[in-house]
């Protein structure tokens, strides 16, 4: 029996799955990259796909308490935090980083105590260019910090991706990676797939896993 591996978080990880007509509904980033490989790697899991476009730490916490749970994944992959940092610019920062922190948990303190499933955290980020967004990097590094002892304390599988994306940047410019400084191109969301099965999949006398599972 496959084992499942579940993606939830913002439109990062939906990438139109929601449009998606092929089998899976997987959308077109790099959830469906990531499956596609361990297609081709003849690795046994089944990939699902629950990102949505515009979530939050507190819709992904909704979602997941109320359908997410239901499909007792084995691995759940989290990838949010952006669209909260829209919402700082309207309320008080220090709340806002608070009630990020206390979704964050509650969903990881969830995970864990009704499914059993590994964990994978995944950090937000954000490019340079619109200009307006070089105001978030601080958020986003915070949030990566707040995330960081999350990992350490529910003892996770953990995704570098600002660092990765930034260091790419260097090398293939932003417009090869994002059309709008959030949103990623094809070659965008290669890399984060990349970065993925770089960081939490391991290959054991030609079987594949992810965290042990």
């Amino acid at each position: 029996m496959k084992k499942r591996l579940l993606f939830i978080g913002d439109s990062i990880t939906d990438c139109d799955h929601l449009w998606d007509f092929q089998e899976k509904a997987l959308g077109s980033g790099y959830v469906r990259m990531i499956s596609d490989y361990l297609g081709k790697m003849n690795c046994p899991y089944e990939v699902i796909n629950c990102g949505f476009n515009g979530f939050t730490t507190s819709d992904v916490l909704h979602y997941w308490q109320k359908n997410g749970k239901t499909l007792r994944p084995d691995v759940v992959t989290v990838l949010v935090g952006v669209n909260d940092i829209a919402e700082y610019f309207d309320m008080d920062y220090t709340g806002g980083m608070w009630r990020f922190s206390n979704n964050y948990e509650r969903l990881l303190s969830d995970i864990h105590s009704e499914t059993g499933a590994k964990i994978v955290l995944m950090e937000p980020f954000v490019f340079f260019h619109p200009t307006y967004l070089q105001e978030w990097h601080v958020y986003v590094r915070e949030e990566i910090r707040i995330i960081q002892t999350l990992a350490a304390r529910y003892h996770t599988g953990y995704v570098p991706l600002y660092d990765g994306f930034m260091k790419a940047t260097k090398v293939y410019g932003e417009n090869a990676l994002t059309v709008d400084g959030m949103h990623l191109t094809e070659k965008g969301n290669e890399l984060l797939a990349a970065l993925w099965t770089q960081s939490v999949m391991e290959k054991r006398d030609g079987v594949c896993t992810v965290l042990g599972v």
